[in-house]
């Protein structure tokens, strides 16, 4: 009877070990990138949300005759712009903060009806 002394792997062994690895390794990178794209796309939003609320408040807070279109650049990072529908009796204000220079580029849009008191 003939013994066979088996120590260690044989190539293939190593390379299906690798071809697994690899694709492990690959589908993890591809989810963390994914990840941190969803994360700077919220923070993004969230931020801009925010500044568009506190914009949609501001023009709450004027007299009717006061509320005027506008645009601003905020932080080098937001630009904000105001859009007033005018009618004799209310004005619709249109809020618009887009962010154009990070990636990935977006913006939000609130709309608020104010009438004359």
């Amino acid at each position: 009877m003939i013994k066979k002394n088996i120590k260690g792997m044989t190539l293939i062994e190593i390379v299906i070990g690798l071809v697994v690895m690899s694709i492990i390794l690959v589908t993890a990178v591809n989810f963390v990138m994914t990840t941190i794209t969803t994360r700077t796309t919220l923070k993004q939003s969230t931020e801009a949300n925010n500044i568009a609320s506190d914009m949609i408040e501001h023009y709450r807070a004027l007299s009717f005759n006061e509320i005027n279109e506008s645009s601003a650049t905020l932080d080098d990072k937001y630009i904000c712009e105001t859009q007033v529908t005018d009618s004799t009796t209310y004005k619709v204000v249109t809020v618009i903060v887009s962010w154009p220079v990070e990636e990935p580029k977006g913006n939000v849009t609130l709309s608020t009806i104010i009438g004359d008191k």
